[in-house]
């Protein structure tokens, strides 16, 4: 295999997208997993254009996600731990190397773990491994956040059914509980639920599963008081220098499920509390590279907390800041493929709607009325973006919108006695 001559360039830009013009002259190729997953379809939309060939893994070829046009090639795998195998099959076989990008957390550590095997065919862009496992792991960045100094919830980590009991009985609620570290089996049974949020010890044992069954290790956590619209998040590329190239500050503005899940809307706004304080935590792990932060502002002393990271890919409503003049893909790109670059980018105000998200959340859930409010009053004052919905690229929507009219129809009855149960309730 022929290693791709990645000539140092620098580029100053307006706009990050300009650093398309200079990636696209080197014929970039580019991997990207999670094909089927709207974080992969976005990493895959802000590519168009600067780069030569697109490559998508997925697990499910008629995922609305993989009816893009911009996918050049769509690679089937059954399980995600297959990902790592096909990779290094697809290298062995590409005569240059590519660009990787990863759309899981799962996928993250798997390219972490075993970096030495896939560098010879693959350009990443990853801290050390140390620092990847202090991240993705939430039971050591929650110890790493609390030996720094930095605000975070207060949290336990259980392994037993006599651990969770313990802290379960002595516990402040609302509390809630995720995996320590997310994996392949938490994924799949609790997909509707990334989180759960529970109101006492007997809840657990209501829940349809043993989540110590999904996970070895659970992070019990204190509930920050504060609704959706109180969820800060910064998403961002760090340099290799320590130095913040790019950011974009927003909040959300829909969750769903509800309080604990995927946003379903959120809004750009600029917030130099949380931008700071995003730089500081990132610059002290030691990190670089394409990530983010998530916060949640306490209402009840203005404080804010830290929810949770992501590590070396894009946040389900990265979209925002595209939307918003700042392609961080294109950054990632430009520095995986060894292109230097200097940046004044733009932060427009924009709103972000997920939109099966936020369809659930708005009518299939019980949201207060004052975060409807917000929502529609932002829509009023906001250009709009749309997840899946894309004039260029309309084909996700497109199939999402058959496949949702199709689950109404063949169950009209059980959704009707669902929203006449939830308005009388």
């Amino acid at each position: 295999m022929a290693q791709v001559d990645f000539k140092e360039a620098v580029v100053t830009m307006e706009s990050s997208i300009k650093a398309s013009d200079i990636i696209k002259q080197h014929g970039v190729h580019v991997v990207i997993t999670g094909a089927d997953h709207p974080t992969g379809l976005f990493t895959a939309r802000s590519l168009v254009g600067c780069v030569s060939h697109i490559t998508g893994i997925t697990m499910n070829r008629n995922a609305p996600c993989c009816r893009s046009r911009v996918w050049n090639r769509l690679v089937v795998v059954d399980t995600i731990s297959e990902t790592l195998t096909e990779l290094l099959s697809l290298g062995v076989a590409s005569q240059t190397q590519s660009v990787l990008f990863a759309a899981q957390d799962i996928v993250i550590k798997m390219i972490s773990d075993n970096r030495e095997a896939l560098a010879p065919y693959y350009r990443f862009v990853l801290p050390d491994r140390e620092v990847v496992n202090t991240l993705i792991d939430k039971g050591k960045f929650y110890d790493w956040a609390v030996t720094k100094g930095f605000s975070v919830p207060a949290s336990s980590i259980v392994s037993n059914r006599k651990e969770l009991n313990e802290v379960l009985g002595r516990g402040k609620y609302p509390m809630i509980i995720k995996p320590v570290v997310k994996n392949e089996v938490w994924d799949r049974k609790s997909s509707a639920s990334k989180v759960y949020k529970i109101y006492s010890q007997s809840a657990y044992d209501c829940l349809s599963v043993d989540l110590l069954d999904l996970s070895p290790e659970l992070l019990l956590q204190q509930w920050i008081p504060g609704g959706d619209e109180d969820v800060w998040f910064c998403l961002v590329y760090m340099g290799r220098d320590g130095e913040v190239k790019g950011s974009y500050t927003g909040r959300k503005l829909l969750q769903w499920p509800i309080g604990q899940g995927n946003t379903a809307a959120a809004v750009g706004e600029k917030n130099e509390t949380v931008a700071e304080l995003t730089g500081s935590i990132f610059r002290s792990v030691g990190f670089y590279g394409l990530g983010s932060l998530e916060f949640k502002r306490n209402v009840q002393d203005g404080k804010y907390y830290i929810i949770e990271p992501t590590v070396g890919r894009n946040d389900y409503q990265s979209g925002i800041a595209l939307a918003g003049g700042l392609n961080l893909t294109a950054m990632a790109s430009a520095d995986a493929a060894g292109i230097c670059w200097h940046i004044d980018s733009k932060h427009k105000h924009v709103t972000w709607i997920d939109g099966e998200g936020a369809l659930r959340s708005l009518w299939g859930g019980a949201t207060i009325r004052e975060t409807r409010a917000i929502f529609f009053a932002t829509l009023c004052s906001h250009p709009i973006a749309w997840s899946l919905l894309k004039a260029n690229d309309p084909f996700p929507f497109i199939a999402w919108v058959k496949k949702r009219v199709a689950y109404i129809i063949r169950n009209f009855g059980t959704i009707l006695l669902r929203r006449i149960w939830i308005y009388r309730g």
